[in-house]
């Protein structure tokens, strides 16, 4: 079975999630009793929540100058996204998280910015 090569397209949304992997190196956790999780998660979330309109401006026009029409739907995207990372008032994680990252993924292509030829490359390369 031959690897699942990354494609341009998809290439500004790999390395959002790097920035995101690098920006959790940057936070790292708080000494504290831990009966929940690190309150740490707040200071990364916040920081993602400062640059995920541009980000995303930058992740569906990157190299697509023809998907500014996308554009407008970052309101309701950076809502799924950012829910995909945990909740910020209890500081945990779980299916209900991970299904908004998979209905991220699932918008960006109803908005164009993928189509079902990205299907493997963003499961193989992105969801995982």
């Amino acid at each position: 079975m031959t690897e699942t090569e990354l494609s341009e397209r998809i290439t500004p949304l790999f390395n959002y999630i790097e920035k995101l992997n690098q920006w959790l190196d940057e936070v790292p956790p708080i000494e504290q009793p831990m009966r929940f999780g690190n309150k740490a998660f707040r200071t990364w979330l916040d920081k993602v929540k400062e640059n995920v309109d541009a980000d995303l401006a930058e992740i569906i026009t990157a190299g697509n100058p023809e998907f500014s029409q996308s554009e407008r739907a970052i309101p309701e995207l950076k809502e799924y996204l950012i829910d995909s990372f945990g909740s910020y008032e209890r500081i945990d994680y779980g299916t209900g998280h991970e299904l908004n990252f998979y209905v991220f993924l699932y918008c960006m292509c109803k908005v164009n910015v993928y189509n079902v030829n990205d299907y493997q490359v963003l499961i193989n390369k992105v969801f995982q």
